[in-house]
């Protein structure tokens, strides 16, 4: 995933802008991604473990997430502290995409919380058919297992149906 340019190796996010988008409650999607577009992620370094960072908020917060997957990182800020993945690192992976993978900064404009229907009743060909089935196997990729207490789960599947991210 790693590109060679002038004999350097330029360290790639394992991620896309699309799998932060719906990963995270939109919420604090949209306060990271203000964060990045306003400037505020500075001096940002890559290594094999990851990206770094000087992300400006309420004060100068270092921090840092990784190559592979954008939750796992670390901040100064009190979410930070508790490991709770916070709108700075979420900043930061944006900003990675953006400097060192581009061709993955795709956003999604429309909610992810409301479906729209067309309103037509038709028969679809074999060829929307396939595109269908083709999008459904890429959004399996982002179906997460999970080996946790059962009230934790119902907890977080509480907070969807009150208006969370849909995923």
């Amino acid at each position: 995933m790693n590109k060679k340019f002038n004999n350097k190796i330029i360290f790639c996010p394992h991620f896309s802008v699309f799998n932060i988008q719906i990963s995270v409650d939109e919420q604090e999607f949209n306060k990271g991604y203000k964060l990045f577009n306003d400037g505020k992620v500075k001096k940002i370094t890559a290594d094999f473990d990851g990206f770094h960072a000087i992300v400006s908020g309420t004060h100068d917060y270092s921090v840092s997430v990784n190559i592979s997957d954008f939750e796992r990182g670390v901040c100064n800020c009190y979410l930070g502290q508790k490991n709770i993945l916070c709108k700075h690192m979420i900043a930061l992976a944006i900003a990675t995409v953006s400097k060192y993978n581009p061709e993955n900064f795709k956003l999604i404009m429309s909610s992810l919380d409301h479906t729209v229907c067309s309103g037509q009743i038709r028969e679809i060909t074999k060829e929307e058919l396939t595109a269908i089935k083709k999008e459904l196997q890429h959004g399996l990729l982002y179906i997460k297992y999970y080996d946790g207490p059962s009230s934790k789960w119902f907890a977080y599947q509480d907070t969807l149906l009150k208006g969370g991210r849909l995923m």
